[in-house]
């Protein structure tokens, strides 16, 4: 339907993190970024959506850990995304949450740099989905590691539905364009035209 419009159709991945109400959790319990003293490395506590219906703007339950990319089973489950999704049509990848990488991790390889194994992650993306799609870096800065592997990348945070939060943005979010047409394309971030719970008039919509 989408390809029906002239317009390219795109999906939004997360291919490294998972949820910790997820069933198969335990399968790759191991693969977990975690401390040296066994703690999880990496959360977040916003993506209580993934399977609750009643989820709202605001409810922090449930938490999202990360994969170590290193890992064997971390790049044998996120191999087999990138094929099922690259088989349903995507031709437009935005991959977020790829920095969530702890220095303080107990690594699985302990040779690599952390630009070395984004570098890896980015690699993996682009060899797994070919040449003939988009990828969207959507690390919030313009990342020396995703040179070469993507398109575009998403400059600068979450604009947000109240001015102080677009406030904030705006600085760096122009400090980081600056790259653009000498990197790459810079994607603004996303902006929310729905009505509900946005605290913007018309101006600064419009900015």
């Amino acid at each position: 339907e989408i390809k029906k419009t002239g317009s390219i159709p795109g999906i939004w991945l997360a291919p490294s993190a998972i949820f910790e109400r997820w069933p198969k959790l335990n399968q790759y319990h191991d693969a977990l970024q975690k401390l040296p003293n066994g703690r999880y490395a990496v959360s977040f506590c916003n993506w209580g959506w993934s399977d609750n219906k009643n989820w709202y703007w605001g409810d922090t339950t449930g938490k999202t850990y990360f994969l170590d990319p290193d890992h064997p089973k971390s790049i044998k489950l996120m191999t087999e995304i990138l094929k099922q999704v690259k088989l349903q049509g995507w031709k437009y990848y935005k991959f977020d949450f790829t920095y969530a990488l702890s220095t303080a991790r107990n690594a699985y390889d302990k040779k690599k740099t952390r630009f070395q194994t984004l570098s890896d992650l980015f690699t993996l993306f682009r060899t797994e989905l070919g040449n003939d799609v988009m990828i969207n870096a959507c690390i919030g800065e313009p990342g020396r590691y995703a040179l070469g592997k993507a398109d575009v990348a998403r400059m600068g945070g979450d604009m947000g539905n109240n001015w102080s939060s677009i406030r904030n943005n705006l600085s760096e979010l122009f400090l980081r364009m600056s790259t653009n047409g000498y990197w790459w394309q810079g994607d603004p971030d996303v902006f929310n035209m729905v009505k509900e719970n946005s605290e913007l008039n018309d101006e600064e919509k419009n900015l």
